[in-house]
């Protein structure tokens, strides 16, 4: 439905994957992530009416992020899924990660949601820095936190991260 009715991109949130030992990840969750994506490719020609009518465009080329919290032992059963982009969680490395994934593969992460609750702007600004220089140069690298935002994020650190992404070069 989301893709139909026009969104830049669709991301499947994997919360609980780290929770699986590696041998066991690709049965109880990447086969499924798989076969969500697989789905998800094979729906773009949606029910919708034609191209323009009512206002309505179709999407043709929507991105599929696969994110998978905890699975570091499983990146090649993230590659696997046929996302278009794979989310990096906090507690992994960005530049091992970038190491690993394929560069056709575009990457998404991975500031500590830790940073925006109990760090001062100042922390967030060079641990925002860090990761856009390890990853500069990458294409369609997508900067973003490692997880969600916890209700204790501070604004002041929400700014500082939102002003130092916008103002990188």
């Amino acid at each position: 439905m989301q893709i139909a009715t026009g969104v830049d991109a669709v991301q499947i949130f994997d919360s609980h994957g780290g929770h699986l030992a590696p041998p066991e990840f690709q049965e109880a969750s990447g086969r499924w992530m798989k076969e969500i994506i697989s789905r998800l490719q094979g729906r773009v020609g949606s029910p919708l009416p034609a191209d323009g009518a009512h206002g309505v465009t179709r999407p043709t080329n929507v991105p599929i992020i696969a994110f998978s919290l905890g699975t570091h032992g499983n990146w090649n059963d993230l590659i696997a899924t046929g996302a278009n982009v794979i989310g990096i969680d906090w507690q992994t490395s960005i530049a091992d990660a970038r190491k690993i994934i394929p560069s056709h593969i575009a990457m998404q992460g991975n500031l500590s949601p830790v940073h925006i609750a109990e760090s001062t702007p100042e922390v967030v600004v060079a641990e925002t820095k860090n990761i856009l220089e390890a990853m500069r140069g990458r294409p369609g690298y997508i900067f973003n936190l490692g997880h969600g935002l916890t209700p204790a994020a501070k604004l002041e650190n929400i700014a500082a991260l939102v002003e130092t992404v916008k103002d990188f070069k």
